[in-house]
C-alpha cells in the first residue's frame, strides 16, 4: 500500500537522486469514512477528527482490521499533530540516515467527513510535513470523492488552500 511503515524497509540509495515515497491516509477510518469502494466500510459511518484515540480504537472494532491502520501501532499516544509525528518517525529516521528526501505523494480526506474535521486533519498532517521538510501532493485535485476543487469542498476550499 506504499505506506509510511514501508520506508524503513527500503535499502539505502544507490545514488543521490533517490526519494523515499509514501502515501498517508491515516487514520484510515477517518479519511475513508463512508467510502463505498472500501470493503466493510458502512456507508453511514462518520467520525470527527481529532477525537480521542480511545474512541477511534473502540469504533474501529466494528470495522475491518485493515481499516485500523496506525491507531493501534505501538507508541501512538494521541490524535493530532503528535500522531503524525509518531507515525512518520521511523521513515524520517531512515531518510535522515541516508540523507534522502522524504515525499508523501498521496494524502487526503474524503468529502463525506465534516468540514471542521477535514480542516483539522489537514492542518495536523501539514504541521508534521512542514516540521520535517516532507514534500507532499494532496489527493485529489478533481473528482474521486477527494477533489478539493469539487462542489463538495467549496465551503472549505479557501481554508485548504491557506493550509496548503
Amino acid at each position: 500500500y506504499n505506506n509510511v511503515w514501508s520506508v524503513p524497509l527500503l535499502n539505502g540509495p544507490l545514488d543521490d537522486k533517490i526519494v523515499y515515497n509514501f502515501h498517508c491516509y491515516e487514520p484510515m477510518i477517518f479519511t475513508h469514512q463512508g467510502a463505498y469502494w472500501v470493503d466493510f466500510m458502512p456507508s453511514d459511518f462518520r467520525l470527527e477528527y481529532p477525537g480521542s484515540l480511545a474512541d477511534y480504537r473502540e469504533k474501529s472494532q466494528d470495522l475491518s482490521k485493515d481499516l485500523s491502520g496506525a491507531i493501534f501501532k505501538e507508541g501512538i499516544s494521541e490524535l493530532g499533530p503528535k500522531f503524525f509525528e509518531e507515525i512518520f518517525a521511523p521513515a524520517i529516521e531512515k531518510a535522515e540516515k541516508y540523507n534522502v528526501a522524504l515525499y508523501c505523494s498521496e494524502y487526503g480526506v474524503i468529502d463525506l467527513a465534516n468540514n471542521d474535521s477535514k480542516i483539522n486533519w489537514l492542518r495536523d498532517i501539514h504541521s508534521a510535513f512542514a516540521k520535517y521538510g516532507i514534500g507532499r501532493a494532496l489527493w485529489n485535485y478533481k473528482e474521486k470523492d477527494f477533489g478539493f476543487v469539487d462542489d463538495s469542498f467549496a465551503s472549505v476550499r479557501d481554508k485548504f488552500i491557506e493550509i496548503l
